[in-house]
């Protein structure tokens, strides 16, 4: 199998410090697989299509989705090359509403932003006499949405390792619980319902400006939970800090790869508007209470994470689908 990268002009000139460069990461690993990262469009089994990269305005925020080659976007369409779409979108929604993505709907709605290149390409590539498609999704949803065969949960690999602390010293931290993030109505009702119970120790903040990466990871290694609460359908929260505590989830609708279950990876709360009731605080102090279920509960999660959210993990997955796509 020859894959060939395509990104929106420029790529390779634009800084990515805030991630690491996930295609490339393939590389190796295709190669360790019998497969190639090749450069020849024309000789491609298939195409990894990014679609996370625009161009920035003057003023430093607005501006419009980058163009594409269009000549390798034309040779896509008419030699029918399977395309590996990589959907790294923000989305949000509940069980009871579906939350829209850009092939819902047989992709009509890509029909409204024409001005978006890649919008125009994907809907042309979709057509049942084009190309045949296999979509990696961030951020999906779970219960609210049925999605056909062909789109797959994926997330970023962002995994941090942190040395894993002992029992007592896990136990014996002087917060019960720590958040702290960007408001959201999610995590202002958890944050608020928790101040309001007042049996547990609570580290919250909701913060307009950024603290260092450093000094976040150390404030959270003051409480004995962190808490992950969604703003839309998840954060990158797990993989900075499931090393550093146990993880509190207040109840969500994401759909992850390989999901984490209740009371074995993380203690899991709440309604999914955030709210925290006073039978969630009973069992979260179950938790922070009973120092081994507490370092159980943080030991496999950190284990969950190491196995299936590394880039390791990550690459391998996206090529086992490939593998099965092609």
């Amino acid at each position: 199998m020859n894959v060939v990268r395509v990104h929106p002009c420029g790529y390779e000139e634009r800084s990515h410090s805030h991630h690491p460069d996930l295609f490339k990461a393939l590389a190796p690993y295709l190669k360790q697989r019998g497969h190639a990262m090749i450069e020849d469009i024309n000789k491609a089994d298939a195409i990894l299509f990014d679609s996370n990269v625009w161009d920035v305005g003057a003023d430093g925020r607005s501006g419009k989705y980058s163009p594409y080659d269009e000549s390798i976007l034309s040779t896509v369409i008419q030699k029918r090359i399977p395309i590996v779409f990589f959907d790294n979108f923000d989305y949000c929604g509940t069980p009871t509403y579906a939350c829209p993505w850009s092939g819902k709907n047989d992709w009509a709605d890509m029909l409204k932003i024409p001005d978006q290149q890649w919008a125009r390409f994907m809907y042309q590539a979709s057509r049942p006499e084009n190309c045949r498609i296999l979509y990696f999704m961030r951020k999906m949803q779970a219960e609210g949405q049925q999605y056909p065969d062909w789109v797959l949960p994926l997330e970023y690999p962002l995994f941090d390792y942190y040395q894993m602390v002992t029992k007592e010293e896990l136990s014996s931290r002087p917060y019960d619980v720590c958040l702290l993030a960007n408001l959201s109505t999610q995590r202002f009702n958890a944050v608020n319902d928790l101040y309001a119970d007042g049996r547990l120790k609570v580290d919250a903040a909701m913060m307009p400006v950024r603290i260092t990466h450093e000094a976040w990871v150390d404030r959270h290694r003051r409480a004995k939970l962190f808490v992950e609460v969604d703003s839309t359908m998840g954060s990158e929260r797990p993989q900075r800090l499931m090393t550093v505590a146990a993880m509190l989830r207040v109840r969500s609708d994401h759909r992850l790869p390989f999901p984490r279950q209740d009371m074995v990876h993380q203690v899991t709360v709440g309604t999914y508007d955030g709210h925290i009731s006073k039978e969630d605080v009973d069992k979260i102090l179950s938790v922070v209470n009973n120092p081994d279920l507490l370092y159980a509960i943080y030991t496999q999660g950190a284990e969950h994470m190491i196995k299936h959210y590394s880039l390791d993990a990550r690459c391998n997955y996206v090529i086992d689908k490939m593998e099965g796509f092609l």
